[in-house]
């Protein structure tokens, strides 16, 4: 034991307090720590030398399967979290997906202080609309709220058609025949209408021989067995150049400027053939606009 002829530290009562002997071993010094724990040193394996102090910072080794799985700072980066990798490796993989420098889709993309969101959009039938973005912020927070403020939720009406479920149209238009030079009876491909009531027809002739003449006619298809019908009976030939439109629509009456007038609906599956008088040649096209 020490023999110390020193007085111990007492507290404002006058009690001991945690204290321990000096190094020269001249008196008491105050146990310093926090939270109840005393401070400590860490020696080395001799015992004769502290660790971690300012003259001998030392070092701790952790566990050898710690390294291996930690990696070393010069591993390559790998952007596919599925792969075997060590962290350092898939930590610099997160960051060049997130700067743009990786593989596959970026739904975010960082760059200095800007944020870019990708595109969102719905789709529905092959066509998408966008509702928000694609938008780069450029430390702007008024633009990002004015972007997510266009975000709207849409509603699409559908009408069942016995089997499946349709989309319901507005009014659209198309090409049946480009416009070519034609010397015998063309058709048009079978259209679908989903829930128009009715069609305009336009044949625009540019080039016309004068003889024979061509007859537009508008066909109805029957379900069962393929067959179809005319819907428009009775057709003048054209045999000069011109615009010529024909309408049917229901409760349709005869109007000024329209080659021909058909009161009747149109039904789902319908199509155009021009028939030729004969074998002189006519260069016209055949569009077509779906009427609700």
């Amino acid at each position: 034991m020490v023999d110390i002829s020193a007085d111990l530290l007492l507290d404002e009562q006058n009690r001991p307090v945690p204290q321990y002997v000096n190094a020269g071993k001249t008196g008491f010094e105050f146990q310093q720590g926090a939270d109840g724990a005393s401070r400590v040193l860490l020696w080395d394996s001799t015992g004769h030398q502290p660790l971690l102090t300012q003259t001998n910072a030392g070092y701790v080794r952790a566990a050898d399967g710690a390294v291996a799985t930690m990696g070393a700072q010069a591993d390559a980066a790998v952007t596919n979290p599925s792969m075997s990798a060590s962290e350092i490796a898939l930590l610099k993989g997160l960051l060049k997906q997130l700067q743009g420098g990786g593989s596959g889709s970026l739904p975010v993309s960082l760059t200095g202080s800007n944020a870019t969101i990708g595109n969102v959009g719905i789709t529905d039938g092959g066509n998408t609309q966008s509702i928000l973005g694609p938008y780069t912020s450029n430390n702007n927070d008024s633009q990002m709220l004015a972007a997510f403020s266009t975000m709207v939720a849409v509603g699409m009406p559908y009408a069942y058609n016995g089997s499946t479920w349709d989309r319901f149209y507005n009014n659209t238009q198309g090409t049946l025949l480009a416009s070519a030079a034609r010397t015998a009876t063309v058709s048009s491909p079978q259209q679908t209408n989903y829930n128009a009531r009715g069609v305009f027809v336009f044949v625009n002739v540019t080039m016309a021989s004068g003889t024979g003449g061509l007859t537009p006619l508008i066909r109805v298809y029957d379900p069962v067995s393929g067959g179809y019908t005319n819907l428009n009976q009775g057709v003048t030939a054209i045999t000069a150049t011109g615009l010529y439109v024909y309408q049917i629509y229901p409760g349709a009456t005869s109007t000024a400027g329209l080659t021909g007038t058909i009161d009747s609906s149109l039904p789902k599956t319908w199509g155009v053939t021009v028939l030729a008088g004969d074998t002189s040649s006519y260069t016209y096209s055949v569009g077509y606009a779906l009427i609700n």
